[in-house]
């Protein structure tokens, strides 16, 4: 649809006793096979806690999650651009996750993991042009995640389109069902992002 390939990612969780970096590196081995396929632009997309996964591919592009197996892993493991549906960015108070940071880091993490796992402290210019949306009313991701976020990636001039919407509850999507004639406004304003960057044709 709209000229847009798509792929769904089923990453390791930690609620099956995984924690990081084991999300980060079924994230980057997803980013390096899809672009193997001979995609030009490659993204990543995630919601809530996936969210929080597609952030962490955003702004630890640097990091190797996972020793290099094969051809494939010599591709770039950094996104083009990223798509954060109301996410998980902090992990500090107020407007911290707990149980996100929990699941990800386990019940005692090394301070100075928790420090990296917080998305907006570790944005950098090299950090992929972002869009990002959330809900005034969401009281199970606070909107606060999208905007420290934003906040940080205007801080070092790097591209960030943010929407926040008065009415909706945590975990909405598309709030349509197939064949979407009627999805939220979210989605239109992301392919309008989308073609102004080339990444989806107009």
């Amino acid at each position: 649809m709209h000229g847009i390939a798509a792929y769904v990612l089923r990453y390791r969780l930690g609620q099956y006793g995984y924690r990081h970096p084991s999300m980060l590196a079924d994230a980057q081995r997803a980013i390096r096979k899809v672009r193997s396929l001979g995609y030009a632009n490659v993204g990543i997309m995630g919601s809530s806690a996936g969210g929080h996964l597609a952030g962490t591919a955003s702004v630890h592009s640097g990091v190797e999650a996972y020793a290099p197996g094969d051809e494939t892993d010599n591709l770039s493991r950094r996104p083009d651009f990223g798509i954060l549906c109301y996410p998980v960015t902090s992990f500090d108070k107020p407007f911290g996750h707990d149980f996100s940071g929990k699941q990800l880091l386990g019940e005692k993490p090394d301070p100075k993991l928790v420090e990296m796992m917080n998305l907006p402290k570790q944005v950098t210019k090299d950090t992929p042009p972002c869009f990002l949306w959330h809900t005034q009313e969401d009281d199970g991701v606070p909107p606060q995640n999208s905007e420290l976020f934003a906040a940080a990636m205007r801080k070092v001039g790097v591209e960030c389109e943010y929407h926040v919407f008065a009415k909706g509850k945590h975990g909405i999507g598309l709030t349509d069902k197939a064949p979407y004639k009627n999805a939220h406004p979210w989605a239109s304003n992301l392919i309008f992002w989308l073609q102004q960057h080339g990444w989806a044709p107009k």
